[in-house]
Parts: C-alpha cells; structure tokens; sequence
C-alpha cells in the first residue's frame, strides 16, 4: 500500500484487522517530514517516500485500487480485478515508491519476510555469492496445477536472465527478467518462480527466511 499519514490513519481498523488474520503488509507513506506516521500494529514495513503520489493498495495479486492524491483537476478512484495489470501496478510500486526509500519500521518478531523474489534476491544476493546457506518456507501454488504448497527446504542455487547466479548488488532493473530459485526439499530440488511463473514448478507469493548459516571466515 501507499498512502498519505490520514489515509492510513482513516484505514487503521482495516489494516490492522488484516495484519491480525496473517496479512503481510508493507506501507509506502507520503510523509515530508511535516506529519505523524500512525503507528500501525503487525504491518511488515513501513518506508518514506517524501515525494506525494497516488493512493496505491495491490491486494491477493488480484486486486489493485488507484487514486491520485495530487495535481488532479478531478477526483476518481479506479478498481482494478486482474492479475496482469495488478502486476504493473506491484513493479509501479516495488521500483518507484520502495526499493530507493528509507525504512521507518519493521516488524522484528517475524522472520524476515518477502512476498516477492525479487525483493528477497534484492537483499539475499551479497551472502548467496558469499556462499552462505539459507533454508526458507516457500508458500504459493503449483504453476500446471494451482494446487496450494507450503515448502521447506535449502536454498541450493539462484539464477537470473539465464546466468547460474545474480550480481553481487543487483538493482531491481537487473531482476526484472526471469529469477529462479531452486529450493532442496525432503523429497527433491523444487524450481521456483516469480509472480506469474510460466517454467518452474512452483509461482512464490511468501517467502520467509528460517536460518542463514554463514561460511566460516
């Protein structure tokens, strides 16, 4: 979501009751310096952006609500029900409104918590290339079936736009082609994808970080 401090603090119930029932939430907030950022209990993270923009909450994947907040003649709100152009909306939001931005909060008593790749590449990638070990819990669906999965295991490999591992430092230009995780399991190494994987067996929605063993120096 991105919002304005009132809007948030109009949309607190909401927010917070979603939080409470296993939402993860991350909040862009318009804030200059000159207004109070409600403190909002269970969101994920909250980043500042100082530049106002548009009124933005992508929901499920499915769902996306717009409106402006500034330099409008008119007012309107658009409600968007696909996944296509929910999707445009999620890289809107990942690339202009959070990857430059400074964090204000986050939540230290979950683990660290991403509901994309990218975002978990984004900051992963310097201790995948140090050769450290990471195990995640993977939730999301099978790309053939759409079967719900729930996966633990080893991460063992991450590859980006065909090469057998990402930069050091990767911008998320760099990841905005095919990312692949491959995740070692009880039963096998599992491929997974981004949000709308076509190739691999499993499209990701959360992934959560359980352990990083780190080499020895």
């Amino acid at each position: 979501m991105a919002a304005t401090p009132a809007q948030l603090e109009e949309l607190r119930p909401s927010i917070e009751t979603a939080a409470a029932n296993g939402a993860l939430i991350q909040i862009a907030v318009y804030d200059a310096g000159d207004a109070d950022v409600p403190d909002l209990d269970g969101v994920l993270e909250v980043r500042r952006c100082p530049i106002p923009g548009p009124f933005l909450a992508i929901v499920d994947r499915r769902y996306a609500f717009f409106a402006p907040n500034v330099h409008s003649d008119r007012s309107y709100g658009i409600t968007i029900g696909d996944e296509i152009l929910s999707f445009i909306m999620h890289w809107y939001f990942r690339t202009c409104l959070w990857a430059h931005n400074d964090r204000l909060s986050i939540d230290r008593d979950q683990s660290p918590t991403y509901v994309s790749i990218e975002g978990f590449v984004h900051d992963a990638a310097s201790l995948l290339r140090d050769g450290a070990e990471m195990t995640l819990r993977v939730i999301g669906h099978r790309t053939e079936t759409g079967e719900r999965v729930d996966l633990h295991g080893t991460l063992v490999r991450a590859t980006w736009g065909g090469r057998l591992e990402p930069p050091r430092d990767p911008t998320y230009t760099d990841l905005a082609g095919q990312v692949t995780l491959f995740l070692e399991t009880d039963e096998r190494v599992v491929s997974i994808g981004a949000w709308g994987a076509l190739f691999e067996d499993v499209e990701a929605e959360i992934i959560r970080v359980e352990g990083i063993d780190l080499p020895n120096p």
